[in-house]
């Protein structure tokens, strides 16, 4: 028989794909024969969804889809509108600040000193996640507003070069005080981490830039 986490796992895809939407009401019976799985699996799994604030589950009312995960494209620097939710960046800090030894290390730079650039990730009027990015002060521009996540065009206009790869690094992290704060979670819960360091066509890294969104609301996807 098909475990629970399995279970769970096929319905959040189908989020995902969109086979079942928001606001639609699940029938345990229904995915308990469709993925040949006890009643008992069905129901921890859409107990763990709902834990997760994925599924609201109410007496005499059934349970429905309280909210389908948002795709972040694995490769892009900001989630994309999907239609469902308003996504939107914004600004929050663009400052000089002293370089932290992995940065310098990492971009291979002698000043002390590096650019970095906050953006408060939001999807309606929730906050999802954040974008730190390091780079050589020098470097200041932002790219054409319109399509930022077109990095090869980004990397062109910001650094006057070509952007020759993208090393990309994805890891489970717990929230910390000043997360919780900016994202109205509570401490310790679940983030996906996503480094990245983009290099020019030299092989020369121009820019860090770490991404840290809440687990329990993206997915993180490669749309290519």
């Amino acid at each position: 028989m098909t475990r629970a986490i399995t279970v769970r796992d096929v319905i959040k895809s189908e989020l995902r794909h969109g086979i079942i939407s928001e606001g639609e009401q699940l029938d345990e019976s229904v995915f308990g024969t469709r993925l040949h799985a006890s009643r008992t699996a069905v129901r921890e799994a859409m107990s763990s969804l709902v834990a997760e604030g994925v599924l609201d589950r109410r007496r005499r009312e059934g349970t429905t889809v309280k909210r389908a995960p948002l795709g972040f494209d694995i490769h892009a620097m900001f989630p994309a509108d999907n239609g469902t939710h308003a996504v939107a960046s914004q600004l929050t800090a663009d400052r000089i600040v002293p370089g932290p030894p992995l940065i310098q290390s990492l971009l291979g730079l002698t000043d002390e000193e590096v650019l970095l650039r906050e953006y408060l990730l939001t999807a309606g009027e929730t906050a999802i996640g954040f974008r730190i990015s390091y780079r050589e002060r020098q470097y200041s521009g932002r790219g054409p507003s319109d399509s930022l996540n077109n990095l090869a065009e980004w990397f062109r206009q910001v650094f006057q070069r070509e952007l020759g790869r993208v090393s990309t690094c994805i890891e489970y992290a717990v929230s910390d005080p000043r997360t919780s704060t900016l994202l109205g979670i509570p401490e310790g819960s679940p983030l996906l981490v996503r480094e990245q360091i983009f290099y020019d066509d030299s092989n020369v890294a121009r820019e860090v830039a770490f991404t840290q969104l809440r687990a329990d609301m993206v997915a993180l996807t490669d749309i290519r």
